[in-house]
């Protein structure tokens, strides 16, 4: 399905796809698909301890990184 929604993006000509999670969720399965974290921000919420909302990036039509 991420493949799906990357590939959509990309036929509209969309310069990269966002996203987020939280470490204890699917932040290695984003890494794992090409996906830059650039943000973490800890979770404030009672009884939750040491763990941190993530945001992920990854550039769509891009050769080496740059932007076409």
């Amino acid at each position: 399905m991420l493949a799906k929604v990357e590939e959509y993006a990309a036929q509209k000509e969309a310069l990269y796809v966002r996203t987020n999670t939280a470490t204890f969720q699917a932040l290695d399965f984003y890494l794992k698909n090409g996906y830059e974290l650039f943000a973490k921000l800890p979770i404030l919420v009672d009884g939750v301890k040491g763990q941190e909302d993530c945001y992920l990036i990854k550039y769509l039509n891009t050769e080496e990184g740059i932007v076409l």
